[in-house]
């Protein structure tokens, strides 16, 4: 199921990109999802060392960027693979695109770590496919930015709470 879903969101990327309907960065995984709803779970599970969460309405990207360096620099030219949805691609469907670029055609991937942003209102959703994994969780600020989608800044900080509190182990880094 893996093989033939990975090819197909590949397949799919790539006429994405050919008839200019996008970069490719979330329709392979929005497809994944509906096919397969658990093949984030699949793909976090290829993650050896460990995955880092970084939740917020602003800082994401730069917080990120931040720390693939420090992993990288860490490692003093080691190789280390890391699975980083750096386009911006902040929900589900844009992390699991990340992790399918990152595969082979037949979805076979083994990285050291996965450094994703995500999305506020996405942090619960994701942090239900994570249970029992090395975390490291970065939360950064909560502003009124779209509170067409999500309400109130109390109504995430709630959800995150919530969420929190069911996760066993990890690190969790407040801002």
């Amino acid at each position: 199921m893996i093989r033939l879903l990975t090819l197909l969101a590949k397949v799919i990327s790539v006429i994405s990109q050919l008839f200019s309907i996008g970069s490719g960065g979330t329709w392979p995984g929005e497809i994944a999802l509906i096919i397969y709803p658990q093949i984030l779970k699949y793909y976090l599970s290829r993650v050896q060392k460990g995955i880092i969460i970084i939740a917020g309405t602003n800082g994401k990207t730069t917080t990120s960027k931040m720390i693939q360096k420090i992993i990288t620099d860490s490692y003093n030219g080691n190789s280390t693979k890391i699975v980083h949805n750096d386009s911006g691609a902040n929900l589900l469907n844009g992390i699991v695109s990340a992790f399918i670029q990152q595969s082979d055609y037949i979805g076979n991937i083994t990285v050291d770590f996965a450094i994703l942003e995500v999305d506020e209102s996405t942090l619960p959703l994701l942090l239900d496919y994570c249970k029992n994994k090395k975390l490291a969780i970065v939360l950064l600020n909560l502003f009124r930015d779209q509170l067409d989608r999500y309400g109130e800044v109390d109504t995430i900080a709630t959800k995150w709470n919530n969420t929190l509190t069911e996760i066993p182990q990890g690190i969790l880094i407040l801002n």
